[in-house]
């Protein structure tokens, strides 16, 4: 939500309020990145960010509710690195879901464990964009994912995936 709203206290969703929506939407959509580069934060350390590090993610969240971060750990598997990245972002409940592994973190790739390889975040097959946990209880939602990606993607789903484009203006509510 705009900061300047939110300091008025003004809902830009309240349907009564259509200028307060005028505003958030202008205000969301000025200078919006119009270039995947724009969405990059490079990271030192994951393990412990800087404060402009974060003030980059941060930013770049609050304009277009993502941000892309690059780091120097570059193919380490070590999972601390996503978890400890998110707990600097006060994300630290986890979705224990049934692909979940014992220390809560979900790996998506190819996998042949039984029951797992039905699914397609772990078999080789495309997968498409979806917001999971939206039909979950009040107490179960969620509310941010942390995608950390150790291996590079194969360089049919990187095309895929960088010129996927949305018509910004007919999606941002």
């Amino acid at each position: 939500m705009s900061i300047k709203l939110m300091k008025k206290n003004i809902n830009p969703f309240n349907l009564n309020n259509h200028q307060a929506y005028e505003d958030w939407r202008y205000e969301k959509l000025d200078n919006y990145p119009t270039k995947i580069e724009q969405l990059i934060v490079e990271i030192n350390n994951p393990l412990n960010i800087t404060t402009n590090e974060r003030q980059a993610i941060i930013d770049l969240y609050n304009k277009t509710n993502m941000a892309i971060y690059v780091s120097k750990a570059g193919k380490n598997p070590d999972k601390r690195l996503a978890s400890s990245l998110a707990t600097q972002f006060s994300l630290t409940h986890l979705d224990n879901n049934m692909g979940a592994d014992d220390d809560g973190i979900t790996s998506l790739q190819v996998s042949n464990i039984e029951g797992r390889e039905r699914y397609i975040p772990y078999s080789n097959k495309a997968i498409h964009w979806h917001t999971d946990g939206y039909y979950n209880k009040l107490n179960k939602q969620i509310y941010a994912l942390n995608l950390h990606c150790v291996r590079p993607l194969n360089q049919v789903v990187q095309m895929q995936f960088w010129i996927m484009k949305l018509p910004i203006s007919d999606y941002v509510i």
